[in-house]
């Protein structure tokens, strides 16, 4: 061989090529060969495959009527093995576990085994739990009505709940009849995310328990309740009390009569309100008339009613009434003391008057004598 062909570079490079392009096309060729005797063998030959399935549902087989199960676990993992063209095909459709028939098992604690129906027979299946100890026993039913108790950080200070609303208010309960026996309660409770000043509705979970507030294992025929709460300011009914403004006490006196409304109706957080003052502004004010009254209401309280309160006012002037009655007290002091002060002078002048008369009487009678004596 001539050396001096390997001693050139370039023409060892291109060598080096030909061999690369030559063992690609040596190697590809025989990648294809292997892929279409794979393709050959799909064509002529079954190939078995095995697919698990999980969360696969539990249901009850054949069951004795009034009979009623616990302890059935939700969902199972499933294992299915058999050719890939049948798996295929049954992975299209929805695979149900069931128990086995229980129509001869007795009442009480028994294992039970789980089974897949309506499998093709080319396909083998492993359940996994494939057993299970579950109580059989007699089925009681009832129908329960729903309570409920509101979390108290569920409303806002100063807020009430006026009413509840539920939906449904009642349930159908099932259940072995033991378990039914220890119901105690079957209520929601209603909370809400921030404390509400205002009404609102939610879907609350259903709490079964005994009287130690357990959970008990009971069926029912709904899961979530609706609830609709009306959320109201408190209110209450208050008597009203004058708060006199502008008075000119050294002149008059004042009397005051709420004619309009008797009482106000008010609502709001502040408790134990009994009574609202209400301001009488008389200022100026010389003779009686019926002004309109300003409300105090107390903070955090509004007024539903009542807003034109109207105040009958009667003004007396005090100087008159005082004149009048000094002038009657002088009058009668002075009838009094002319009365005191001529009574008894009165009578002297009469008795000196009389006696007098009887004198003069005396003397023309001794005139008289005295003339016809003479004659």
């Amino acid at each position: 061989m001539n050396r001096g062909l390997f001693e050139n570079k370039w023409a060892v490079r291109l060598i080096s090529l030909i061999i690369a392009i030559f063992l690609y096309i040596f190697v590809a060729s025989e990648n294809n060969a292997f892929v279409f005797q794979s393709a050959a063998n799909q064509q002529f030959a079954s190939i078995n495959v095995t697919e698990t399935i999980d969360n696969v549902p539990v249901t009850v087989g054949e069951i004795p009527e009034n009979t009623f199960i616990s302890g059935l676990p939700e969902s199972v993992q499933v294992r299915l093995t058999g050719p890939r063209n049948v798996i295929n095909q049954v992975l299209e459709k929805e695979i149900t576990v069931q128990t086995e028939d229980l129509t001869d098992i007795p009442s009480g604690t028994q294992q039970i085994q789980f089974i897949i129906s309506d499998l093709p027979d080319t396909v083998d299946y492993q359940v996994t739990p494939s057993r299970r100890y579950v109580k059989i026993s007699q089925l009681e039913e009832i129908t329960a009505e729903i309570e409920y108790e509101i979390d108290p950080n569920a409303i806002q200070d100063g807020f009430n709940v006026e009413s509840v609303s539920l939906n449904p208010q009642e349930i159908q309960l099932t259940g072995d009849v033991e378990t039914i026996q220890q119901i105690d309660r079957v209520y929601i409770t209603i909370t809400n995310p921030q404390p509400a000043n205002r009404s609102f509705s939610g879907s609350y979970v259903l709490q079964i328990v005994n009287a130690n507030g357990e959970v008990l294992d009971v069926n029912s025929n709904v899961s979530e309740i609706e609830a609709q709460v009306e959320v109201v300011q408190p209110q209450s009914e208050v008597g009203m009390h004058i708060i006199p403004f502008g008075e000119d006490q050294a002149m008059y006196t004042y009397e005051y009569t709420i004619t309009t409304p008797q009482s106000l109706v008010i609502q709001g957080s502040q408790p134990n309100v009994d009574t609202v003052g209400v301001v009488a502004d008389v200022s100026g004010l010389t003779e009686s008339t019926t002004i309109t009254g300003e409300l105090q209401v107390p903070e955090g309280m509004n007024v539903i009613n009542g807003d034109d309160v109207q105040i009958e006012v009667r003004i007396t002037p005090i100087a008159s009434s005082e004149n009048e009655e000094q002038s009657s007290e002088e009058t009668n002091e002075a009838s009094e003391e002319n009365e005191e002060n001529n009574g008894p002078e009165s009578e002297n002048e009469d008795e000196g008057n009389a006696t007098e008369s009887n004198e003069l009487a005396v003397v023309e009678s001794q005139d008289v004598e005295d003339e016809s004596g003479n004659n």
